[in-house]
């Protein structure tokens, strides 16, 4: 039987100081689930790209992936 695959998407703005704790307690709840993180960043001048592509070298380009608009 195959297993399903999840995409959870994360709209941010300006979330710099609350993604790294999203996508934590995302992997902490969710580990026996197939997901990926997709995280949608509307241009956050305050870096918050730049927090996510570190997050990706912890958990994996495999897990989260980042879209800049």
């Amino acid at each position: 039987m195959e297993k399903n695959k999840y995409s959870i998407i994360i709209p941010t703005f300006n979330e710099r100081l609350n993604i790294a704790l999203i996508v934590y307690l995302i992997f902490k709840h969710l580990r026996d689930v197939d997901f990926e993180i997709i995280v949608v960043d509307d241009g956050s001048p305050d870096d918050t790209q730049n927090v996510v592509k570190q997050l990706q070298q912890v958990y994996g380009e495999d897990y989260i992936v980042c879209i800049s608009l």
